[in-house]
């Protein structure tokens, strides 16, 4: 669990990165990367709910 935590924490700082990217102009990286970050956001979230056992929203496949 403690890889997953870093591996998260090291995601925020890439989000925050991203978000100064916005403001620096440089919108079409930003936007790519921020995609990349929902992406592995959700591949976390599945991996936890995997390591938890905890039940899964009816709408997920």
């Amino acid at each position: 669990m403690i890889d997953l935590t870093s591996k998260l924490i090291l995601s925020i700082k890439v989000l925050y990165t991203n978000v100064e990217n916005l403001y620096d102009g440089d919108l079409m990286d930003a936007t790519y990367r921020l995609r990349m970050f929902r992406d592995q956001a959700k591949r976390f979230h599945q991996i936890y709910l995997e390591r938890t056992n905890l039940p899964r929203k009816k709408d997920e496949s």
